[in-house]
């Protein structure tokens, strides 16, 4: 015989007692004396808890898996207490009826995002909105004492309905709904509507920390004159993101000059009341700043932008230059510019500059604004202007070396050239190198090759006319100097030359030395010579790579076997690359039950997780070298790799043995299988034994029939069972095929989405939304031509 009895109880009847004193479970400590006693653990543990969520189909271990406020057990024991206490309160005890309304309240509040204790306050003003007109009027004085003593009553010993929070020494700050409940209010009450009189008490009566996410919840629940005011509260202690949600509905119901002033409160300070603003993380501020910003373009209010911009530098001035363009205030931009506005000056020299004011532009430039000098460099050397060219590079204008450097180049001015490369200047000592290349004058430019004064580009030319003239020695020294400084195209174009030079030696050398490239051409170049011996010594000493390259050997030489062997002493050691090549090659050999018989123990063994774990550095070990070559061939699982196997030959029996059999990867593949195939009656008994998963799908194969009835009651079934992405999809659903009543009842759950699809239906107008201004900046550039 099997009995459960709770520590409490055991410990009563079995402490120890005055023998003379009268007991009156003496019967029960004589029989718990012969007992085995097998203490329970009071949660699962992680395994455990893996296998119960398996369980899926039975509600109740589902329900009591997420509840936290009590163990598995107690919420199982008192669970079903609590749920009948709160729904079969009888309607003429005002204690109980008054109870439940009170615990009604608590879980509504909890529904739509209260996470905090629940406050007298709150309750007391929710609760009537839960009663009828003729509760109200019979109910007694103390009704809120009553009815808290009813909700507050332990279930076996275990948990109540509500739970008391400390506020203090023998102080209430609220109560917590049992989770248990409020699991399963979850799905009695998610299409029920919020009352008026709740969305008010929650408005008066919350947690200042909630008041933003409560406001989001009044969007869901499409009450945006409640969600209005959350904002508000929440803007008005400081929430910068809140003030942004706030401007957004107050300019959506035609309110722009109070979204004006919410925003120009963090943004500014000023105007409106005083408010005491919590530290504004730069994110925050960049989107407060852009929508009030846009709000002023909208608005036309020219001056709020100035001061706008005048405060918030870059970002703001670029909106501010477009509107003074827009207005054809060029006076403005010009002193704008003339003050060190930034983007007033960027749009004043692309102005300046195509309309060739040279004058201008230098004045500009000699003052020290970089732009000018950008632009006025581009002007003279478009005019051809080098004397002034040259007196600005002379002055140390780097913009004027550069261009003044492409243009004596232009005009074969290789004198200049060489003297200003000679002082250090590396504009000219490229084009110098580049132009002696063109002309032939390869030893001359070969001298100034030095990573340090000519760039890749002109290096890069230089040497391919090296290996065109076949002076490879002279080529080889130069990628050299240029690799051993860093530079990844020299190292890579070395190692090309010497693979066709048959350099093998110097290749083993930069391998050796880890450059990746190297060990790769190596690799190439002993399979192209028949390196087998090599190749198979350097698959010995660890090298991965050597022994994939010496699998294609040995596949080129019909010597398949050999290559399975290698295969198979490499997968033994531990390197999954190999493993699953094996796999692939057995299968392309049309040896699929060997390929099986190989994975099911790696499957069953749990070595995958190595697996994962080898991927992981190996990624890591490709975003530190940006080595092309190592790839994570292996990231699939063996159990993802045999369950795929199976699918792909029609092994369906055996897939679904694996998935009955608790391999959840399996039942991930033996669910597409079945959607694929249409097998919608498999799917259904999955789904209706916990698999989401088969129920997703379900629902998928379903609508693709046109049996939309019914793909929505799977949808509803997951959605119950806490699925996250079902809700979307059960609203487009909804919204497709316009039913409005259910579209409606998703509104009332607060379901995301669901309120702008439902009143769009209706035939509301959405939401205006203002064009960002930081798109329009995108599209224009920032400055334009002067009109």
């Amino acid at each position: 015989m099997v009995g459960t009895l709770w520590p409490g109880e055991f410990d009563e009847r079995t402490a120890y007692r005055v023998q003379s004193e009268p007991y009156m479970q003496d019967n029960d400590q004589q029989l718990l004396d012969l007992a085995s006693v097998i203490d329970v653990p009071g949660a699962f543990s992680a395994a455990e808890r893996r296998r119960a969520e398996q369980l899926t189909a039975d509600k109740r271990i589902l329900v009591a898996l997420r509840a936290f406020d009590a163990g598995f057990t107690q919420v199982l024991a008192a669970g079903p207490q609590l749920l009948r206490r709160w729904e079969n309160a009888d309607p003429t005890d005002s204690k109980q009826y008054c109870g439940k309304a009170v615990i009604t309240a608590a879980l509504d509040a909890r529904r739509v995002g209260v996470n905090t204790p629940v406050s007298a306050a709150l309750l007391a003003a929710a609760a009537p909105a839960y009663l009828s007109s003729a509760q109200r009027a019979t109910a007694p004085e103390d009704w809120f004492e009553r009815a808290i003593s009813y909700s507050t009553t332990l279930m076996h010993g275990a948990t109540a309905c509500l739970t008391p929070v400390a506020g203090g020494m023998g102080q209430v700050a609220g109560w917590v709904t049992a989770d248990y409940l409020y699991q399963c209010a979850l799905q009695m009450r998610r299409t029920a509507p919020i009352p008026d009189q709740a969305w008010q008490a929650l408005l008066d009566h919350h947690d200042p920390r909630e008041s933003r996410f409560l406001g989001e919840s009044a969007v869901r629940w499409n009450r945006p004159e409640k969600a209005i005011k959350f904002y508000e509260k929440a803007a008005t202690a400081g929430d910068g993101w809140a003030a942004c949600e706030l401007a957004d509905l107050l300019d959506a119901d035609d309110r722009a000059g109070e979204a004006i002033t919410v925003l120009q409160m963090f943004v500014e300070g000023q105007p409106g009341p005083k408010v005491t603003l919590s530290p504004t993380r730069q994110s925050v501020r960049s989107e407060l700043v852009s929508k009030l910003a846009g709000l002023l373009i909208g608005e036309d209010r020219i001056d709020d932008m100035r001061r706008l911009a005048d405060a918030h530098g870059k970002s703001a001035a670029t909106w501010f230059v477009d509107m003074l363009l827009d207005h054809g205030m060029t006076a403005e931009l010009r002193q704008r510019a003339d003050a060190g506005d930034w983007e007033a000056s960027r749009w004043l020299t692309t102005s300046l500059q195509a309309h060739g004011r040279v004058d201008e532009l230098e004045e500009r430039a000699d003052a020290g604004e970089s732009l000018a000098q950008v632009r006025l460099a581009e002007l003279l050397a478009r005019q051809g202007q080098l004397d002034r060219l040259r007196r600005r590079a002379d002055a140390g204008d780097r913009a004027s070396q550069h261009h003044l450097a492409f243009l004596l180049a232009k005009k074969g001015r290789v004198g200049e050239l060489r003297r200003r490369a000679k002082a250090g200047n590396q504009s000219a000592a490229n084009r110098l190198v580049e132009l002696l290349s063109t002309h032939a004058r390869t030893d001359e430019a070969l001298a100034w090759l030095r990573p340090n004064l000519v760039d890749w580009h002109a290096a890069k030319e230089v040497i391919e006319v090296l290996v065109q003239d076949q002076r490879t020695t002279d080529a080889l020294a130069a990628l050299r100097l240029y690799a051993d400084s860093g530079e990844m195209w020299a190292a890579v174009r070395l190692n090309e030359l010497l693979v066709d030079l048959c350099r093998v030696d110097e290749l083993r050398l930069r391998a050796k030395a880890g450059d990746w490239d190297a060990n790769k051409r190596l690799l190439d170049l002993l399979v192209a010579q028949n390196r087998e011996d090599e190749l198979r010594q350097r698959a010995d000493d660890g090298d991965a790579k050597a022994a994939d390259r010496l699998v294609d050997l040995l596949i080129d030489q019909d010597r398949v076997e050999v290559a399975i062997t290698v295969l198979q002493t490499q997968a033994d050691a531990g390197v999954w690359e190999a493993a699953y090549r094996l796999v692939d090659l057995l299968v392309e050999l049309d040896r699929v039950d060997e390929a099986i018989a190989w994975l099911q123990p790696r499957a069953d063994s749990g070595a995958w997780e190595a697996a994962h774990e080898r991927d992981r550095q190996t990624r890591l070990k490709f975003f530190v070298t940006q080595d092309p070559g190592v790839r994570s061939s292996f990231c699939t699982t063996a159990h993802k790799r045999l369950a795929d196997l199976l699918a792909e030959h029609g092994r369906i029996d055996e897939l679904r043995r694996r998935a009955d059999s608790g391999d959840t990867v399996a039942a991930y593949v033996l669910v597409d299988l079945l959607a694929e195939t249409g097998q919608a009656d498999e799917l259904s008994q999955m789904a209706d034994a916990g698999n989401l998963e088969a129920a997703d799908k379900l629902s998928e194969l379903l609508l693709t029939r046109g049996q939309v009835d019914e793909a929505i009651a799977v949808l509803r079934s997951l959605i119950e069972n806490g699925s996250p992405f079902a809700t979307s999809r059960l609203i487009n659903v909804l919204a497709d095929h316009r039913r409005l009543d259910e579209l409606e009842q998703e509104v009332n759950a607060g379901t995301s989405g669901a309120a702008e699809r439902w009143m769009e239906l209706r035939g509301f107008v959405p939401r205006r939304r203002r064009p960002d201004p930081r798109d329009r900046v995108y599209e224009t550039g920032g400055y334009r031509e002067t009109p």
